[in-house]
C-alpha cells in the first residue's frame, strides 16, 4: 500500500500569496486557451461544439432572472468549492493510498471530467483535473485549486454575453 504524500516535501506548503496570484493569472490563461480552440473548432463548424454553445447561450437568457442568478452563483461559487473539495481534498488523497501519484492524478481527473454535462465541458474538465491535482499534490493548498476553478468559471459570464453576439 502506497501512503499518500509520503515523500518529506509533502507537508503542506505555507500559503504564498503570489501563488494566488499565479492560480487567478492561470485560471484567465486557461480559459482563454480553451475558448480560442473552442471558437476555432466552432467556426469550422464541429457539431459537437455547435450544440454546445447553442446549450451554452441558454445561461446568459435573463428573462428567468431567478434561474438565471442561481444557475450563475452555483457555477461560480458552490460548485469550484464543493469539487474542488470532493476530488483534491478527498479523492485524490484516497486514490494516492493505493496507486502512484500520476495514476491517481490521472484517475480523480478522469472521475471529473465523468461529472461535467457535455462532451466538451468534459474535456476541458480533464485537462483542469491534471492540472488542479498535480497543483494539490505539490502544494496541498485547496484553496490554489478553488481559485483557479472560480477564475474559470467566473470568465464564462462576460464571454457567453459577448460570444452570444458573434455566433
Amino acid at each position: 500500500m502506497v501512503t499518500p504524500f509520503n515523500d518529506d516535501a509533502s507537508k503542506k506548503q505555507p500559503l504564498r500569496k503570489h501563488m494566488l496570484v499565479h492560480m487567478f493569472c492561470g485560471g484567465v490563461v486557461f480559459f482563454i486557451a480553451i475558448h480560442c480552440i473552442l471558437r476555432f473548432l466552432y467556426f469550422l463548424n464541429l457539431p459537437v461544439v455547435v450544440e454546445y454553445y447553442s446549450e451554452m447561450q441558454t445561461y446568459t437568457d435573463p428573462s428567468d432572472l431567478k434561474t438565471f442568478l442561481l444557475s450563475w452563483a452555483y457555477a461560480i461559487l458552490l460548485a469550484p468549492v464543493l469539487e474542488e473539495i470532493l476530488f483534491r481534498r478527498l479523492l485524490l488523497p484516497f486514490f494516492l493510498r493505493w496507486l502512484h501519484a500520476a495514476i491517481a492524478i490521472l484517475l480523480q481527473a478522469v472521475v471529473f471530467a465523468l461529472i461535467h454535462w457535455s462532451f466538451v465541458q468534459s474535456t476541458y474538465a480533464l485537462l483542469m483535473g491534471l492540472l488542479m491535482g498535480y497543483v494539490y499534490y505539490k502544494y496541498r493548498r485547496i484553496s490554489y485549486c478553488i481559485l483557479f476553478h472560480v477564475t474559470v468559471n467566473l470568465c464564462n459570464l462576460p464571454y457567453l454575453f459577448i460570444s452570444g453576439s458573434l455566433s
